[in-house]
C-alpha cells in the first residue's frame, strides 16, 4: 500500500513538472512569436508585463522594437523610462545613465523627470572607480548628484544624495593621499613633499594629516641627507623649519619621539656642517 502511494506521488510529481515545462515552452513560444511579429500593441503590452515581472532581458528586446513606433505618442516617456531601467537592472550602468539623462532632458517636467535624474546620478555613483584608478569618473559622479540636488532641492532623496557626495569626496581624498604616499614609498622625496603638502592644503581636516606631516618631515630629512654638498645646509634648515612650524602637532601625536629625533639629528648635522665650513 505504501509503495503504491509513493508511486502515485512520483507520477503526480512528474505530471506537475511536465505541465510546468509545457507552460514554460508555451510562454517562450508566445514571446518569440510576439517579438518577431508586427503587432506593436501586443509587443507594448508584453513589454510592460515582462517589465513588471522583472524579466528585463526580454522586456528590453521588445522595447527596442516598440519605442520607435511610439516615439510621438503619450506613451513615449514611459517606454523610454522602462528601457533605461531595464539597462540599469541588467547592470549596464553607463548606458542606463545616458538613457536616464536623455529622458530627463527630453521631459524635464514629465512624470519620470525626478526619478530619471536621480537614476542618472545613481548609475554614475555605481561606476565610480576604486582609488587606485583615475578618479575622473568620481568627479563626474559628484557633478551628476549635485545636478539632481540643484534641480530637486525638495526631494526626499536629498539626504541620500548628500551621503553619496560625502562618500565620493572621501574617495577623492583617499586617492590624493594614496598618490602622495606612493611617492614617499618610492623614495621620490621631492615629489612626496610637494604632493603631501598639496593634499594637506586641500584637505586640512583629514584624519591622515599628522601621518602626512610626518612623511613630509621625514622626506625633508632624507632629501637633506642625500643632497649634494652645496644643497645640504639649505635642506637641513628646511627640516628644522618644518619641524618648528608643526612642532605642536608632532608633540601631541604618536610621532612625538620620531619627529624629535629627526629634528635633533638635523640640528646636529647642521651644526657639524657649519663648523666644518668654518674650520
Amino acid at each position: 500500500m505504501l509503495s503504491l502511494r509513493l508511486e502515485l506521488m512520483r507520477v503526480s510529481g512528474l505530471n506537475i513538472l511536465f505541465l510546468a515545462l509545457l507552460i514554460l515552452l508555451a510562454s517562450c513560444t508566445e514571446y518569440q512569436k510576439t517579438l518577431k511579429g508586427d503587432d506593436f500593441a501586443l509587443k507594448y503590452q508584453m513589454a510592460k508585463d515582462m517589465f513588471n515581472e522583472e524579466e528585463y532581458s526580454k522586456a528590453v528586446l521588445l522595447l527596442e522594437d516598440v519605442i520607435p513606433f511610439y516615439r510621438t505618442s503619450t506613451e513615449a516617456e514611459l517606454l523610454h523610462y522602462m528601457y533605461a531601467y531595464c539597462q540599469f537592472a541588467l547592470g549596464n550602468n553607463i548606458l542606463a545613465a545616458h538613457r536616464f539623462k536623455a529622458l530627463y532632458n527630453t521631459y524635464p517636467y514629465g512624470k519620470y523627470a525626478e526619478q530619471s535624474l536621480f537614476n542618472y546620478a545613481y548609475c554614475n555613483y555605481l561606476e565610480s572607480p576604486p582609488i587606485n584608478l583615475d578618479q575622473s569618473g568620481t568627479v563626474i559622479s559628484i557633478e551628476a548628484i549635485q545636478l539632481f540636488i540643484n534641480k530637486f532641492p525638495e526631494s526626499d532623496k536629498i539626504e541620500e544624495c548628500n551621503g553619496y557626495i560625502d562618500e565620493l569626496n572621501q574617495k577623492l581624498e583617499d586617492k590624493a593621499i594614496y598618490t602622495a604616499k606612493l611617492y614617499y614609498q618610492l623614495q621620490d622625496y621631492k615629489a612626496a613633499i610637494w604632493t603631501l603638502t598639496d593634499v594637506i592644503g586641500k584637505y586640512p581636516f583629514s584624519n591622515e594629516r599628522i601621518n602626512m606631516e610626518f612623511m613630509i618631515l621625514d622626506s625633508y630629512y632624507k632629501l637633506a641627507n642625500n643632497s649634494i654638498e652645496s644643497k645640504k645646509q639649505e635642506r637641513l634648515e628646511e627640516v628644522i623649519s618644518y619641524y618648528k612650524n608643526n612642532q605642536l602637532n608632532f608633540e601631541n601625536s604618536d610621532y612625538a619621539n620620531s619627529s624629535q629625533n629627526i629634528f635633533n639629528n638635523a640640528q646636529n648635522n647642521l651644526n657639524k656642517y657649519i663648523n666644518g665650513k668654518n674650520e
